[in-house]
């Protein structure tokens, strides 16, 4: 092998370690070397999690969304005023939900008179954070010498925004997941070195954080699997550990049998 992270090495490894003990037994060449692994893996398989998400999130702003938006009325902000046409109050419902209610004229006074997700009042904006309604936050207008709000504007403003929104979606949720999986990375690692020691037997820390690493790839594999099923039962959750125990068993055992053999030509 010619780098440690060669991409077709890499892929091979992959593969690899679904069905064989080769990738459990190579030693790692650089400290740290499994970490950039496991950066790498956990990219390669969010993949089909961010293509769904985005699917979800571009269903949601067509079906949704753009709707919402379309029947908001034509606003304007006037010497830090809020004025409108329309006539008022004037609500928008989706189904049995009320999301946003406009009135400038007094009859209702705040987002919580108002009993909607969303209130425009003479003053400004506010909006519930939560779903359980404890937080608002308020875009207060009054400062403002003019400003025209119609749905055109907006709808052309949201889908300016989301292509950069999308690429920072992807790094935030994937630095997320590869927080969660250093985390169950160590915890796996210690109760390794820990059953080792009970029984007499030795690895490195370097040795055994290899063989998580690829052991997670075909727990992480399934739970990805998982993801797409149409349905669900009892101990879903689970069976990324249980799979995850199994793989890393089975590379450590591999390890210890064959660390001072020749693990295979290297290609």
């Amino acid at each position: 092998m010619k780098a440690d992270f060669a991409t077709k090495e890499f892929f091979i490894s992959l593969k690899e370690s679904f069905h064989s003990p080769r990738p459990y037994c190579r030693p790692p060449k650089k400290p740290g070397s499994g970490f950039l692994v496991l950066l790498a893996v956990t990219a390669v398989l969010f993949i089909p999690g961010y293509i769904n998400l985005l699917i979800m999130v571009n269903t949601i702003k067509r079906e949704v969304v753009d709707p919402l938006v379309y029947r908001l009325p034509v606003m304007e902000v006037i010497q830090g005023r809020v004025t409108s046409a329309a006539k008022q109050p004037y609500e928008i419902r989706l189904g049995d939900q009320l999301m946003f209610v406009l009135d400038t004229t007094g009859q209702i006074n705040s987002l919580e008179e108002s009993g909607a997700l969303a209130f425009m009042g003479p003053d400004g904006l506010a909006v519930y954070e939560d779903q359980q309604r404890t937080k608002i936050r308020r875009l207060d207008l009054s400062d403002t010498d003019y400003l025209l709000i119609d749905p055109l504007s907006i709808k052309n403003w949201t889908d300016s925004i989301l292509p950069f929104l999308y690429p920072l979606a992807f790094l935030v949720t994937l630095g997320g997941i590869y927080i969660f999986r250093i985390v169950q990375l160590l915890a796996y690692v210690a109760v390794s070195m820990i059953v080792l020691k009970s029984r007499g037997k030795e690895a490195s820390f370097e040795e055994i954080l290899n063989a998580g690493v690829y052991a997670m790839v075909p727990a992480m594999s399934f739970e990805v699997l998982l993801m797409f099923l149409p349905f669900y039962f009892p101990g879903r959750g689970l069976l990324f550990y249980v799979i995850y125990a199994g793989y890393m068993w089975w590379g450590i055992s591999a390890l210890l049998e064959g660390r001072d053999a020749d693990p295979g030509p290297e290609e």
